[in-house]
């Protein structure tokens, strides 16, 4: 089980990790773009000691270079460079006169350095005849190898067999000291001093690197191993976002790119309010931190959260507006819906009569500004109101003409629609008797005569049904009253035969043997003539007032014998209150018999039969689930007599039992209804509650 407290944090890990990864990210392309090409190569940055690197070897150069440029122009103005370095960085420079006498023109420091370098400085270069030495912690370096200079050379000075000095340069010296740890400069801008800290920073800068990107790693790998967790923290995020209307999430979502580009733009005043360019670049680092997690969370909601713009203030108020939109058109319906057919169509008419109206009023008032703007330049102003009056009441009476006539039709069709609507509600309610007459020249004389002739096809049709029912009636009757007295006489032989003694046991088989079959038969004929009564309304009943759980208690009771013989497991969940209802208790005692008999004989073997009870607010229904033993054929009407679940059977049941049940229940002012699902068999017995 996955905890709480691990959901979280498989989210945390994700957000910081992959925050890291881009700060990471972003940190390797800033040291590609700034501090590599400024010569801050990892390489240099781990150096113990700054004077081993590549930077300050090209200071040395630059600086000798310099000095060389300003012994070469003499200016001494320009020398102020030197200057700046303070005592981070001795310089001598002396230049041979013509005498041949060496004189110091250039010295930032009161110590000879051709005797070496103070103490303090460990590292020393002396530029003498065109070549370069150079002595480090007193040790003198190789500067020039073979004396060819390439591209993988260290120091790149004059002196090199490729690479000599230049004319005149023999009578220059120069003599640079480099202290061993640069000090700040007041005032000053010490490029060795700052040479030293931009390693400082470059080195830090790669610690951070590394260990911003050793840590993304590690809280990936711990998001991975976390994703099932994760997967629902996204759940819970989703659970949460949800409420949220959709209008804020997408104006959180596209607010964002759309203002980036005024950020960006106003990025002085920005600076300005935020106080430095640094903090105002720190907010949108932060932004651009925080934008994909916005867009995260709004993936969450739209992956999990099903159709999240239904919850939004737009389709609150559309929904209102529509439901408000709905309940007036309803309310409208439903007050012409009360009025007749006749009426409804007569308003309907009207209120296209009165649209006729204001478009002809809008179509005159606009032909009379036509005319009145084309005849002006042809007549004057009381001529040209009367020729656009004359033109634009002349076209209208013309489009009016034929309207008047199509309404004259319509509301003649409406007069004969009222007796047409009448009759069609008659003969809906069985009132089969005078036809329907109308004028030969109206509109519904052939549906009138249409539905004369349905009316004289319906009630031929229901006297020969009636006829054919009651003649059908009559036959079970009879043959069910004509078969009791030999089937008494029958089984009444039968049990004498059976009280016989000394037959043999052949013979008591065959006893048994017709004893049961006549019995069988017995019921068979007093189900078909109780079916027979039951369908023409002569069946007794003595209703009463009864509690419809108490009933079923008693039939299941009765039958518990039956129902422990088989392998069947009945459920019952009757409510311990009285659930009443008026009924014939005998009747519907049957009822419920047949429906427990039917379970016992069709439910397949070791199956749960399901008996329920429940009483809603109008009505209570009893409810009766069991798995059929045979497939169940679909559209069969169970109900229908002599009709059974197993076709193979050739013994047990008649084929009534469901149709008894359902005609008693009828009879007692219920309804039975039967559904399958597969082979799920369900029966339902509904009866309105006695108040």
């Amino acid at each position: 089980m996955v905890t709480r407290w691990k959901k979280r944090l498989s989210l945390l890990a994700l957000v910081l990790g992959v925050d890291l990864l881009l700060v990471g990210l972003a940190g390797a392309v800033f040291a590609g773009a700034v501090l590599l090409p400024g010569g801050y190569s990892p390489q240099d940055a781990f150096q113990a000691y700054y004077q081993n690197t590549a930077l300050f070897r090209r200071e040395i150069e630059d600086q000798l270079e310099s000095a060389l440029r300003l012994a070469r122009s003499a200016d001494k103005s320009s020398w102020y460079s030197m200057e700046e370095e303070g005592s981070n960085l001795l310089c001598q420079l002396m230049i041979r006169s013509a005498s041949g006498a060496w004189q110091t023109v250039y010295s930032n420091t009161e110590t000879a350095l051709a005797g070496g370098p103070p103490v303090g400085y460990n590292f020393a270069l002396t530029y003498d005849g065109g070549r370069v030495s150079i002595h480090k912690d007193g040790e003198a370096l190789d500067i020039y190898g073979d004396g060819v200079y390439t591209p993988d050379s260290l120091w790149d000075v004059p002196g090199y067999s490729n690479r000599p000095a230049e004319e005149g340069d023999g009578d220059i010296r120069v003599y640079l000291a480099a202290i061993a740890q640069p000090v700040r400069v007041r005032g000053c801008y010490s490029s060795l001093y700052e040479l030293q800290q931009g390693l400082t920073i470059a080195r830090w800068f790669y610690l951070g690197e590394c260990a911003v990107l050793g840590l993304a790693l590690l809280l990936l790998l711990l998001a991975f191993l976390w994703r099932d967790a994760r997967r629902e923290a996204r759940l819970a995020l989703a659970r949460r976002t949800g409420p949220v209307w959709f209008e804020c999430k997408v104006l959180a979502v596209a607010a964002p790119p759309l203002l980036a580009p005024l950020f960006c733009l106003g990025l002085g005043f920005f600076a300005r309010a935020f106080f430095s360019y640094a903090a105002a670049l720190a907010v949108a680092a932060t932004f651009c931190l925080a934008y994909p997690w916005l867009l995260y969370l709004a993936g969450c909601d739209l992956r999990h959260n099903e159709k999240p713009w239904r919850h939004s203030l737009c389709c609150a108020l559309a929904g209102r507006v529509g439901r408000a939109l709905r309940k007036l058109r309803a309310a409208l319906s439903a007050a012409e819906l009360a009025l007749p057919l006749q009426r409804r169509f007569l308003r309907r008419g009207l209120a296209a009569a009165v649209c006729i109206l204001l478009l002809s009023i809008a179509a005159w008032f606009l032909l009379y500004l036509l005319f009145y703007n084309v005849l002006f330049y042809y007549f004057n102003f009381w001529r040209q109101c009367f020729f656009s009056l004359l033109l634009a009441t002349a076209l209208v009476l013309l489009l009016l003409a034929p309207m008047v006539w199509l309404l004259r039709r319509g509301w003649d069709l409406l007069r004969q629609l009222g007796p047409f609507t009448a009759r069609l509600s008659a003969v809906r309610s069985g009132d089969l008797a005078a036809p329907l007459e109308l004028p030969a020249d109206s509109d519904l004389r052939q549906a009138a005569e249409d539905l004369n002739g349905i009316h004289q096809g319906m009630r031929a049709a229901l006297e020969e049904r009636m006829k054919s029912e009651r003649m059908k009636v009559e036959l079970i009757a009879n043959v069910s009253h004509d078969l009791k007295t030999p089937l008494t006489s029958v089984i009444s032989y039968a049990e004498l035969l059976r009280e016989e003694e000394d037959l043999p046991e052949h013979v008591q088989d065959y006893i048994r043997i017709l004893n049961d079959k006549a019995q069988r038969l017995s019921v068979m004929v007093q189900d078909v003539f109780e079916v027979s009564k039951a369908a023409s309304g002569e069946l007794s009943l003595h209703t009463e007032r009864l509690d419809l759980g108490k009933l079923l208690r008693q039939t299941l009771a009765d039958m518990d014998e039956a129902v422990s013989q088989s392998s069947l497991t009945f459920r019952t969940e009757l409510p311990e209150a009285p659930v009443w209802i008026t009924a014939d208790g005998d009747r519907l005692y049957r009822v419920f018999q047949n429906l427990v008999q039917n379970v016992l004989e069709y439910s397949l073997e070791g199956s749960r039969v399901y008996v329920t009870l429940d009483a809603g607010k109008d009505a209570a229904t009893v409810r009766l689930k069991n798995i059929s033993r045979t497939e169940l054929p679909p559209g069969v009407d169970f109900t229908a007599r002599f009709v059974r679940g197993d076709q193979s059977r050739t013994d047990g049941g008649s084929g009534l039992g469901l149709a008894i049940a359902s005609s008693f229940t009828a009879a007692c002012g219920g309804a039975l209804r039967v559904s399958t699902d597969a082979d799920l068999f369900t029966v339902e017995v509904e009866f309105p509650l006695s108040r």
